[in-house]
């Protein structure tokens, strides 16, 4: 069974009241919500304050989810990405970066499969930028996908991701990485 399959099946099962159920998506998005918001506040503490809001919400609104369980996921960014903003809001722009090694490891530990966690090359990248990579490439989002959360067309997300890999390439042979 494909992720999203057992994910679909997952938010059924908690939307019927399941509390094994919503357990489970609580451990799976936990570690996904928190590497996006790290990626688009770059400040570790907001991100896990960001991070925990999300994640109440998510367990308030499962219940009354009536969309396609496939796009649970789009669902759950986009209300991360609302507390992200929120966030931003309320505390002003004085976010301070980070490369807190032990944090993102922790949460590439909580979802091994994702990637190794460092940001340190998506610093340099405009946020829009760094969150259509975040969440295509990190969290595996189709390009519709990311359009819809972040009300662009799909293939305006695919020129933005191909601007940011070409960004990234410049950054990479800059520093003397390109072989």
């Amino acid at each position: 069974m494909k992720r999203t399959d057992e994910e679909a099946d997952l938010v059924l099962r908690a939307r019927e009241g399941s509390q094994s159920a919503l357990t489970d998506l609580l451990t799976i998005y936990r570690a996904r919500v928190l590497r996006f918001c790290i990626g688009r506040m770059g400040n570790v503490d907001a991100a896990e304050d960001a991070t925990q809001e999300t994640l109440v919400a998510m367990v308030g609104a499962v219940a009354r989810f009536r969309g396609d369980p496939t796009t649970f996921s789009s669902f759950v960014f986009g209300i991360a990405s609302n507390k992200v903003s929120m966030a931003r809001r309320a505390g002003g722009r004085r976010a301070v970066l980070t490369n807190d090694v032990d944090v993102l490891d922790q949460a590439n530990v909580e979802a091994p499969d994702r990637g190794d966690g460092r940001l340190s090359l998506l610093d340099g990248l405009p946020a829009r930028q760094r969150e259509i990579l975040v969440l295509r490439l990190v969290e595996g989002m189709s390009a519709d996908e990311v359009g819809a959360l972040l009300g662009m067309s799909a293939g305006a997300v695919r020129v933005m991701q191909h601007r940011a890999l070409a960004t990234l390439r410049a950054h990479v042979a800059v520093r003397g990485g390109a072989r």
